[in-house]
């Protein structure tokens, strides 16, 4: 099987949710079809051709936000703005053979009607003026070009997802395909790049079923094939009341590019009950057919969810390496510290944010420990202050320094001076990494060595 998909956004803004949503299904399908012994293509095109709204910065953080998903792409990226010749080509042969028309009814006689239609609470359509006009606009007259709709209802669209799609009807008039200046509009341009550059399939969102309708009369004019349509279910709670939902806002959130890559991928696609895939899994049981009807709805604590998840399941060297580029310069000799840090302290966590916040205290320096004055003032009373300098001079002294001695001679002196662990440990901890809550003792003791325990219990006893 050939498959051959591209995803098309517009660099008019940062890539969101729901368009991640159908690269992921494009990208899934063209990689899950090589990986099943076929040729599958991914391509990344910028549909560019709106100048006034498009910005290098969007044509930027898309390619950004793809790559941080993991959705990589064949060849170079491909823009509209660069195939101007292309589309003029085609241009010329529509209106060779009389589908397609030059038009010069302005836009202030267009907003008339307009507004004649909707005062008569009908649907506006280009009445056709000037569909068979014989004399070519005047030198300079300003004019757009219309697609010559035919009389005579086209075959419909055959949809993978949503079925029958009537491709023509009273709705339909003679749509425009370039814009005054000359520069061509969507449709035009969709079409022309899907068929030169030999699309198969056009994977893209439920919003998109009436720019089908006249793109299939498109194809149809030109004398091309069409290709395979499948519009996915609409994605709901895309607004900013919702959360933030630009891909690289959860990047700078804390959120794992799987986490994000899987909670997209059930939005609007199931297999079963399971919940929780990773990309490979993704690639073995995704299927076009298997794509439902209803919209999705963005749900923040389903994502948050399944970040935790994922979370759990990395490897703490792979969550190292993510919290690398939000901590300060680390010394070498503490840097051995972080990844051992992130394995304790990560099954507590549900974003990379709140690792880095939990590991923070075992790369500074043991004076720079920020200790939470409530907890200060509730646990290190002079009882424990005389305990934690007692605690440090055995650290100072027991050897070797492991896991299995520390224990049983805290246990040991614990049971001399008749005081419980659970009684101590919070002020240890508040001690060692500046609060009284987190992983056992006993491990933050070990990722922190002899020296830097020793000195953080005889600085907070001398507070």
């Amino acid at each position: 099987m050939k498959v051959k998909v591209r995803f098309g956004p517009s660099p008019t803004g940062h890539l969101h949710l729901g368009g991640a949503r159908t690269a992921l299904f494009n990208w899934l399908f063209a990689r899950g079809t090589s990986q099943r012994g076929g040729e599958g293509t991914f391509l990344l095109r910028l549909e560019d051709t709106d100048r006034a709204r498009s910005s290098d910065e969007f044509a930027e953080s898309i390619p950004e936000a793809l790559r941080w998903l993991g959705l990589d792409w064949d060849g170079p990226i491909i823009k509209q703005s660069d195939r101007a010749e292309l589309y003029r080509q085609h241009l010329d042969q529509l209106e060779r053979s009389g589908k397609a028309y030059r038009c010069t009814c302005s836009p202030a006689v267009l907003e008339r009607d307009r507004e004649i239609a909707r005062a008569a609470g009908r649907q506006y359509r280009y009445p056709g003026t000037c569909r068979n006009r014989s004399a070519p606009p005047a030198e300079g007259e300003p004019y757009v070009i219309r697609l010559r709709t035919p009389e005579v209802d086209p075959p419909p669209v055959m949809d993978r997802v949503i079925g029958l799609i009537p491709v023509a009807g009273s709705d339909l008039d003679d749509f425009v395909l370039t814009r005054s200046d000359g520069t061509p509009l969507y449709n035009l341009c969709c079409v022309v790049d899907d068929a030169t550059l030999g699309i198969t399939h056009v994977i893209r969102g439920a919003d998109h079923v009436d720019n089908t309708r006249r793109q299939a009369l498109l194809y149809d004019a030109l004398g091309l094939e069409r290709p395979v349509f499948a519009h996915l279910p609409l994605v709901s709670g895309l607004s900013k009341r919702h959360g933030a939902t630009a891909v690289l806002a959860f990047r700078d959130q804390g959120y794992l590019p799987e986490a994000v890559v899987n909670y997209v991928a059930r939005l609007g696609w199931s297999h079963g009950d399971h919940e929780i895939f990773g990309v490979d899994e993704l690639l073995h049981v995704f299927r076009l057919d298997d794509v439902g009807h209803s919209p999705a709805r963005i749900n923040a604590d389903k994502l948050l969810w399944l970040n935790e998840k994922h979370l759990q399941r990395a490897a703490g060297a792979r969550i190292a390496e993510l919290v690398a580029p939000w901590l300060p310069d680390v010394d070498e000799a503490v840097a051995g510290r972080i990844v051992p840090a992130v394995d304790i302290h990560k099954p507590r966590c549900k974003t990379v944010v709140e690792v880095v916040h939990a590991i923070t205290p075992y790369i500074v320096g043991d004076e720079e420990v920020y200790l939470d004055p409530a907890a200060v003032a509730e646990l290190l009373t002079p009882a424990l202050r005389s305990y934690l300098t007692e605690l440090s001079n055995l650290v100072g002294r027991v050897e070797p320094y492991g896991r299995e001695v520390l224990k049983a001679s805290m246990w040991e002196q614990l049971a001399a001076r008749g005081l419980g662990f659970r009684k101590v440990a919070p002020a240890c901890r508040l001690a060692l990494i500046g609060g009284p809550d987190g992983p056992k003792l006993l491990d933050i003791m070990i990722v922190l060595g002899r020296q830097s325990v020793v000195a953080r219990l005889r600085r907070a006893a001398a507070l």
